[in-house]
C-alpha cells in the first residue's frame, strides 16, 4: 500500500502563523505513510527554501482571483496529474479556489483549516464558503472563539466546525542561552528589563497600542526596554513614530531573520495587542520560552492562555494605559514567578507530537471510509 498523497494549499509560504502551522504539519507527518506536498496559489516565501532542506514538494500555482477559471483548471489538472488523496487547504483564499479545484479533480478527501475570524467581505465569496465547508469532508478552526466567529458570520451552525488548535515543538524554544547575551544581541541594555511584540507588522497586530503604552510607561520607568520583532511595511511608519516619541534609544527593531528563540530568551515579557487573532503562535512560543505575557483578549488568546501563563485585558479596556500597566504588573518577580508556574500545561496541550498524531487519525480515518486504498 502506497504513502497517502496529502497536499497543503494556501497564499505563499511567507513569514506567518499558517504558513508556520503548514510547514510542521508537513515535515512532522509520518512519512511511511503519508506523502505530503505544498501548493501556493499567489508566491513563494521565506518558507520554500526550508521546504527544500526537508525534501518536500512545492508547487505554486498563480491565481489572479478566487474564481480564475484558468488558475482552477491548472490546479485540477496538477491534483489529478499527482494523483492527490488528500487537499487540506488554508486561510481565505485557498479554502474557496483550492477546495473548488480538489472537488473539481475528484479527490476524494477535502478538508478546510480557518486560523482567523475575519469575515468574507463579497457576497459571493460569503456563499461559495458556506457551500464548500458544507461539502468538505471536514474544516477544522484554529479555536472554538474562530469557529463562533466564523459560523456567526457566515450564518451557519457552528457544530459544522472542528476545533483544531495550533502548536509548536516546546524544546525548539528552551535553549541555554544567556538572557545578559540574548539582550546584548538586540540592542537591549543587559541590566534593563525587555518587553517585546513578535508579528508581523500589519495595523491589526496592534504596534500602534504598544508603542503608546511603551511611552507611557518610559515616562515612570527608565529601566525597560522595548523590541519590536518582525517585517512589514509599516515597519518605516512605526520606526517614525519612534523618533517623534523621542524613543530611538529604547525600541530595538529586529527582522524575523534572527534567532526566534534566543530572541525570547531577551524578552521578560511578551505583549499582544492585536485587533484580531485565531491562535496566535507567539503565545505559545512565550510560554515554551518561559516569558510571561500581557495580552488583549481578542479571538483565540483565552483558549491559548486556558491555564494561566499571561495577563488578560478585555478587549474594550485595551487602551495604552491599561497595557503599560499589565507589562509593570508582569515584570514584578512575584507575577513572572506565578506566570511561569502556569505555562507548562497550557504547553502540553498544544504540543507538536500530540497534535499531529491527531491530524494522522483524522487523515487516515478520512481515507478509509473512502474505501479508496490502493
Amino acid at each position: 500500500m502506497r504513502p497517502i498523497k496529502v497536499m497543503h494549499i494556501l497564499s505563499d509560504m511567507e513569514i506567518g502563523g499558517a504558513q508556520k502551522v503548514v510547514y510542521d504539519i508537513v515535515t512532522n507527518l509520518d512519512q511511511s505513510k503519508f506523502k505530503p506536498s505544498v501548493c501556493t496559489l499567489r508566491s513563494g516565501g521565506a518558507f520554500i527554501s526550508r521546504l527544500d532542506e526537508k525534501r518536500i514538494p512545492h508547487h505554486i500555482n498563480f491565481f489572479s482571483s478566487r474564481f480564475s477559471f484558468f488558475g482552477l483548471w491548472r490546479l485540477r489538472t496538477l491534483l489529478k496529474e499527482l494523483e492527490i488523496d488528500i487537499v487540506h487547504t488554508h486561510l481565505r483564499r485557498a479554502n474557496i479556489s483550492g477546495q473548488i479545484a480538489a472537488h473539481l479533480a475528484g479527490v476524494p478527501v477535502v478538508i478546510g483549516h480557518c486560523h482567523d475570524s475575519l469575515k468574507y467581505k463579497k457576497g459571493i465569496h460569503q456563499r461559495a464558503i458556506k457551500w464548500l465547508i458544507k461539502k468538505s469532508s471536514k474544516f477544522f478552526a484554529v479555536s472554538d472563539a474562530v469557529a463562533e466567529n466564523k459560523a456567526k458570520s457566515l450564518g451557519i451552525d457552528d457544530s459544522l466546525f472542528t476545533t483544531f488548535y495550533n502548536f509548536i515543538d516546546p524544546s525548539y524554544f528552551q535553549i541555554d542561552v544567556s538572557p545578559h547575551l540574548a539582550k546584548a544581541d538586540i540592542g537591549a541594555p543587559v541590566e534593563n528589563k525587555c518587553v517585546g511584540i513578535v508579528g508581523r507588522l500589519n495595523p491589526i497586530k496592534g504596534h500602534s497600542l504598544f508603542l503608546d503604552a511603551a511611552f507611557i510607561l518610559n515616562q515612570r520607568r527608565r529601566d525597560i526596554h522595548f523590541a519590536i520583532v518582525g517585517d512589514g511595511k509599516i515597519k518605516e511608519e512605526h520606526k517614525e513614530k519612534v523618533r517623534r516619541m523621542g524613543m530611538t534609544h529604547k525600541v530595538s527593531f529586529i527582522s524575523f531573520t534572527h534567532d526566534i528563540a534566543r530572541i525570547y530568551k531577551a524578552l521578560d515579557c511578551l505583549a499582544m495587542c492585536s485587533d484580531s487573532e485565531g491562535f496566535p503562535m507567539v503565545l505559545l512560543e512565550a510560554q515554551a520560552a518561559g516569558v510571561p505575557v500581557v495580552a488583549k483578549a481578542v479571538g483565540g488568546v483565552r483558549e491559548a492562555l486556558t491555564n494561566g501563563g499571561g495577563l488578560l485585558i478585555d478587549e474594550d479596556k485595551a487602551n495604552p494605559d491599561a497595557m503599560a500597566a499589565g507589562f509593570e504588573e508582569a515584570l514584578k518577580p512575584a507575577t513572572t514567578k506565578m506566570l511561569r508556574a502556569q505555562m507548562k500545561s497550557n504547553i502540553d496541550n498544544f504540543n507538536v507530537i500530540k497534535q499531529i498524531t491527531t491530524l494522522e487519525d483524522i487523515y487516515d480515518n478520512l481515507y478509509k471510509e473512502k474505501n479508496v486504498y490502493k
